[in-house]
This record gives structure tokens, sequence and C-alpha cells, in this order.
């Protein structure tokens, strides 16, 4: 990536990309000929693997007989080295069930450029199973055919975003024999639901009993009906979208001749109600970060909904200047863990000398479905 400036010939030059590098050298490359023609400064930076940017802004500083000034690029740039992440797998690592049939699912997030639905690839014991596998930019779901025979599962997943980047990951669980009354439990669809879904359980188990099954967060049991295959229940549940869950247990209990058994499904229950509420911003807090010269980062903090992605847009308003002499620094993404603490970092901070820097954050529910914004002063620079 090549900068150039244009200002006061003499003088020493810099160049910062917001979040990925701080204090690039310029070299003056033209020296103004009259008094009133600028000299020209260029830089270049070489991106580095694990480099990332969104809508990122490019700033110059500029120092002349002591006095610095320091100005933004008319653009903001993205830069993306990094597969996506993955952020949870179904059924985990290493796990061991008496679940026969367990969902597989994986859940990702790409920050900058997002996951390419058409290049995740996912495979179950050597199978290619991408064909019968639901897909979107945050997530993979598997429903098995029947049940896996006892031992171990090897699961492959391949995702690639729009950029190119790829993340592999792979994992193995293990398939117990059942223990009691329930053979599996698989639900249909594993993914997020909404108003107008109907959610379909599926147990197998001893025949001849009595099943249901219930959702950690919802009130009271669903009965299941036994199909004309013996031992083979099934139930359904209409989604109304009243309620968001994320995750949830989804339990089955079968009942047969005194005996008593419960089993969970591999993957909890999601369901995309009303759109989320507006994020709140806690008080930030301030890291330095050591090397070769100390940056100051902010790390950013705030509650919102478990599940949801949070989008934070970081602006700048130089002191004393208006509106328009502000601008843009850069966007981050992430997604808020179970305990609802959502948290990123921002920086390395160097932007012209007395900026106040402005938080706006939205959160965006697994439905895409937007909350109101809300902002925040977060903290003030100086160099």
């Amino acid at each position: 990536m090549n900068v150039t400036l244009r200002g006061s010939t003499g003088g020493s030059a810099t160049f910062h990309i917001f979040g990925v590098v701080a204090n690039v050298g310029m070299r003056e490359i033209r020296t103004g000929i009259y008094q009133a023609q600028p000299g020209l400064y260029s830089g270049t930076y070489v991106v580095q693997p694990g480099d990332l940017a969104r809508n990122a802004g490019v700033f110059a500083s500029l120092t002349v007989r002591g006095q610095e000034v320091m100005t933004g690029a008319n653009r903001l740039i993205t830069i993306d080295t990094r597969g996506p992440s993955i952020t949870s797998r179904q059924p985990k690592p290493g796990a061991t069930l008496t679940n026969g049939r367990p969902n597989i699912v994986v859940n990702f997030l790409d920050p900058v450029s997002a996951v390419n639905p058409a290049a995740v690839r996912l495979v179950v014991n050597g199978q290619n199973v991408t064909a019968r596998t639901s897909v979107s930019e945050t997530f993979a779901a598997f429903n098995p055919e029947g049940p896996f025979s006892p031992g171990p599962v090897r699961v492959q997943l391949t995702a690639t975003d729009k950029a190119g980047n790829a993340e592999r990951v792979e994992w193995t669980f293990t398939i117990a024999p059942p223990a009691g009354l329930i053979g599996s439990v698989t639900i249909n669809p594993a993914t997020p639901l909404t108003r107008g879904d109907i959610l379909t359980v599926v147990t197998t188990g001893a025949p001849g009993g009595r099943a249901s099954f219930a959702i950690q967060g919802l009130g009271g049991a669903v009965a299941m009906r036994e199909s004309r295959t013996p031992g083979v229940y099934f139930g359904t549940l209409p989604i109304d979208g009243g309620q968001s869950l994320n995750d949830a247990s989804l339990v089955v209990t079968l009942e047969k001749d005194g005996r008593r058994a419960t089993a969970a499904a591999a993957s909890g229950v999601t369901v995309v109600g009303p759109p989320p509420p507006a994020p709140s911003i806690l008080a930030p807090g301030q890291a330095i970060v050591l090397g070769e010269e100390a940056v100051r980062r902010v790390i950013l903090r705030g509650r919102a909904r478990p599940g949801d992605r949070i989008l934070a847009r970081v602006s700048y308003l130089a002191r004393g200047a208006s509106a328009e002499e502000g601008g843009a620094l850069g966007e981050f993404v992430t997604v808020t863990p179970a305990d609802g603490n959502w948290a990123v970092a921002i920086g390395p901070l160097v932007v012209p000398e007395g900026s106040k820097l402005v938080a706006t954050v939205i959160a965006i529910d697994q439905a895409g479905q937007r909350s109101p914004p809300a902002s925040r002063e977060v903290a003030e620079v100086g160099r």
C-alpha cells in the first residue's frame, strides 16, 4: 500500500492505518521548486499476515521546524488477511454422547469480508455432506440421515470468506451405546428459528412409551407421538417469535413401564424474537501495548443480548473543529457471549491531537434484525 502526502518541504512525515500500524516512515521524494508549491512525501506499507481493518482511516503526520500537523485521507480502506473465526462447535470436541444421531452445528464469524456460503465444506467420517448441510454466513448445520455406529465421529470443516481467506477445523466426538430408554434426539432445523417456523424433534427409543420435549426458557412440555415405525417419536412446536432464546437446551423425556429417561439434543435451540434493544456502552478501559514504542488502545465494553453480533463504528472529532473536520476511524465486529458482556479493542490511537473518540454501536441478531444505535464518547486522545 503506497501513501503520498503533499505538504511543506523539508519536514519529517509518517503515516498510520487505524487498527493496523502506526508511524510508518515516509521520505520526501520531490521538493517544491517555488515557495507556493508543496513537497511530495511517499511511504509504503506491506500488508502482514494477521492484519485486519474494516473501513479504517488512514492518517499522515508532518513535522516541520518543530510543528506537527496531521490529516486524514479522503477514503477508508479495508484489509482482510484472516480466515473466519470458529465461535462454537456442536457436539463439542472430545465429547462422548449416548445420542446416536446428534445434530452437527458449527458457528463462525468473519468480521470483515463475511463468509462465502458457497465456499463452506463439511466432511463427516470422510464423507462430503456439504450438499445436505444448511449453510449461511454465520453457521453450518447438518442432520445425519441415520444414527452413527458406536465409536469416534470425525468432523472436518472448511470455511472461506469472500476475500479468499480460509479457516479449517477438525475434531472428533464419540458415540457410546445407549444406556437407557432413549437412543437418539435430533432437532430440525438446527438453525436459528423465526416467527412462523416449525421446530420438529425426533427421538428413537423403547417402543410403546410416552414421550415429550421441553426447551429451557419456555414453559411447559410438548407431547410427542410415536410414528408408524415402533420406537420413533416426533413432536412439533410452532414458533411465535414473541421470545428470544440463545442456544437453549432441549431435553426429551421418555416414560415406559414405570421407567423414566431423559436425553438432551446435541445442539441448543435459538429463537430470534423481536429486534434487539440498543446495546449499552460501558466506561471503556485503556491498555498500553509495549513494543518499540508505547501504543495506546481503548478497550470498548458493553452489554447486549447473548448471541447478537455487535457492530461498533468509531469516529473522531478534533477539539474546536466543526463536525465536517472529523471523520471515521474504523469498524469492529464481535459476538456477544453467553454472559452478555461484549468487548472490542480499538487502536492504535494515532489521530489528530486532542481528538474526541465517539463510538456508535448497534446489535444485529441472527436473523439480521438491527437494534437502534447507541453512542458514547469513549476517549480523548493526545499525541
